[in-house]
């Protein structure tokens, strides 16, 4: 199994690109590699096309690449319902990519990822916040997978079918695990938030998740209400070549984009359940070419 996680890895984005575009040096991804062996939450095989997010978020800067090193595999390992039970085939992931719509859109010309994301009109109680933000990670990881490591991403919420009920389906602890997570372990930091179609719940939740967020992350939220003139949105955001047909964008509509990413995921199966067991070290014993001196 190792070996064939390996083998998959090796299959992800080019390495001597990403180096090259993101202006990173391989240097400083073996001197993490060395820090990394002293570091209990990271597992012993650790290949370099997993290091290099760390030196790419860090900006050269390897102590910090450490950090967010550390903190991405201890948040993982300590928080299994939202980064564990990844196997897109799943009854829970399934059926809450039929109760909602997801979907990874062009990277954007200053080389930001942008995900969106849409509530169907379904009862709250089946939404579960924990296997959402589990289907955004595998997003996310399926993006970087691809394309390799970018400046950041950007993230796009329609709250047209939000009600107030939805806003007390996260528990408390998820959401500092969560936003923990994407300050201090994130390899994609965020850039931006929009929220479409935004009524008083938005002012609802911030007022509920503030004493949780830090200063940039509030100033990184912008709020569309729900007559949005969304030509000035195309050019002060996000361009109408990268957005759905919903929104007036010049792309297929979101449940087309939807039904592709559900499939990707899909076809990353074999990976997302072999990199749960990396996580775990169940492969600490094999060695990969990157360790070999």
């Amino acid at each position: 199994m190792a070996e064939e996680f390996s083998i998959l890895v090796d299959k992800a984005f080019n390495y001597d690109e990403i180096l090259q575009r993101q202006k990173l040096n391989h240097d400083d991804v073996v001197a993490l590699r060395k820090i990394a062996k002293d570091i209990p939450a990271v597992p012993r095989l650790i290949f370099d096309k997993q290091l290099v997010l760390f030196t790419c978020v860090a900006g050269g800067d390897i102590n910090k690449a450490a950090s967010f090193l550390q903190r991405f595999y201890e948040i993982k390992q300590s928080s299994p319902a939202l980064f564990g039970k990844r196997d897109p085939e799943s009854k829970s992931i399934q059926h809450q990519m039929e109760i909602q719509e997801i979907a990874s859109l062009p990277i954007t010309q200053d080389n930001c990822f942008v995900f969106i994301h849409r509530v169907l009109d379904f009862p709250p109680r089946e939404y579960n916040y924990n296997v959402v933000y589990r289907m955004f990670m595998m997003m996310a990881e399926a993006s970087i997978y691809k394309d390799g490591p970018r400046d950041g991403v950007i993230f796009v919420s329609d709250w047209k079918n939000v009600k107030f009920a939805h806003l007390f389906r996260p528990g408390i602890k998820s959401l500092k695990v969560m936003l923990d997570f994407l300050r201090n372990a994130n390899p994609l930091p965020l850039k931006a938030v929009h929220v479409f179609n935004a009524s008083y719940l938005v002012q609802v939740l911030i007022a509920m998740v503030r004493p949780l967020m830090w200063s940039e992350l509030f100033d990184m939220i912008h709020v569309h209400s729900g007559d949005t003139d969304y030509k000035d949105f195309f050019h002060q955001h996000i361009p109408r070549s990268h957005m759905p047909q919903d929104y007036g964008g010049d792309l297929p509509t979101l449940k087309e984009l939807h039904e592709k990413t559900a499939k990707n995921l899909l076809n990353m199966r074999d990976y997302f359940c072999l990199e749960e067991r990396h996580m775990m070290h169940e492969f600490d014993d094999f060695k990969s070419i990157d360790q070999i001196d």
